[in-house]
């Protein structure tokens, strides 16, 4: 069976198809999680073949989808990695999904406040956490200056023809075949060379995907106007120095924060884009991606006509909600806290009657 490379983009619908492919015979992907990523590094200490359970055969597709192939900032590395997975899997398929990149730059920005607003600018785990430096990005200004949100649609289709040759490259376009998913995967046991299988056609698509992370992170920090929590169930002023953050990622509660850090972060939501109309998308559109469609309809349509046209594509205005604060959380959260500092106040106490009694 040959092998099948999904370099993504991310926020196209790869943790959908790994899903399924998942589910259905003759496909098998990688042990552990999704994004093995191997390709992306030069010191990854396993042989390829042992990234999955079974080893490669005649029986089995062994599939990858690491959306951080496509997740670099240069041409010149997303098609380094491209040579990677040719040098090592030299009759591989490569899927690319597709989304209009201003749907995907949309989805892609929510999905950064998430994290964004737990860790700070940058940063994507607590071992990192930097709140001194909030992400203050609008969507306009992110979408001008941060590689995650660009798609180079038309460099990244023209690196892979290069490399594997369009008769090698297959298109997932999000728009229609996420609806149209058994045609889909006749399509691509087609193009793999496969034997059709009823597998989908009997059990229908289950539904894999949440919906995604769609509202926007906020900040209560205590000492400014967004201190105080208020829900329908009551209200709670988070008290100075601490800081509450609802994120659908999680909800957290730091404390010992400078107020000037508060204050930042405070100020630092009010840039976070929520309403996208259509003027704001219409001005991305044209001024980041419209030339770029152009030339990606040029290369692909020939090999695939009945795909989406892009450029004519209707943008949908979007407007998302805040997270719901969760009051029952941040009054245990706080409620730990003060027990936590009641003990140690207690420790202190007992150690300087010990001392008091020790110097007597």
């Amino acid at each position: 069976m040959p092998h099948l490379i999904s370099p993504g983009y991310a926020k196209s619908g790869t943790t959908l198809l790994h899903e399924l492919l998942n589910s259905a015979p003759d496909f098998e992907g990688p042990k552990g999680n999704k994004e093995r990523s191997w390709f992306r590094t030069t010191t990854e200490p396993l042989p390829y073949q042992e990234v999955f359970e079974t080893p490669f055969s005649a029986d089995l597709v062994s599939f990858e989808f690491s959306p951080t192939y496509l997740a670099c900032h240069t041409r010149k590395m997303r098609r380094q990695i491209a040579n990677r997975i040719k040098a090592e899997l030299p009759d591989a398929f490569i899927l690319l999904t597709i989304r209009h990149p201003l749907e995907r730059a949309v989805s892609h920005y929510i999905h950064q406040l998430q994290r964004a607003a737990l860790y700070g600018d940058g940063r994507w785990v607590a071992a990192t956490r930097d709140l001194t430096r909030p992400y203050t990005k609008s969507f306009n200004w992110a979408a001008s200056s941060d590689p995650a949100l660009w798609s180079d649609l038309e460099a990244t289709v023209q690196i892979y023809f290069e490399v594997f040759g369009p008769e090698k490259c297959i298109f997932f376009f999000l728009e229609n075949d996420v609806s149209e998913f058994v045609g889909f995967y006749d399509y691509l046991r087609t193009r793999l060379g496969m034997k059709p299988d009823s597998h989908f056609r009997e059990l229908g698509v289950p539904n894999v995907v949440n919906g995604g992370r769609n509202a926007i992170p906020r900040y209560f920090a205590g000492g400014t106007p967004s201190g105080v929590v208020e829900t329908e169930e009551g209200s709670i002023r988070v008290p100075p120095g601490c800081l509450y953050i609802a994120s659908e990622l999680a909800h957290d509660v730091q404390f010992n924060l400078d107020p000037l850090t508060l204050r930042l972060l405070h100020n630092a939501q009010h840039m976070w884009t929520s309403n996208f109309d259509a003027d704001l998308l219409q001005a991305v559109c044209q001024r980041e991606f419209a030339q770029g469609l152009v030339g990606f309809d040029d290369l692909v349509r020939p090999h695939r006509p009945e795909m989406p046209d892009y450029n004519t594509m209707p943008l949908k205005p979007r407007s998302f909600e805040f997270v719901d604060p969760d009051l029952e959380f941040l009054a245990r959260s706080l409620e730990l806290r003060e027990k936590k500092m009641e003990r140690q106040r207690q420790f202190h106490a007992a150690r300087d009657t010990a001392g008091h009694v020790q110097a007597s």
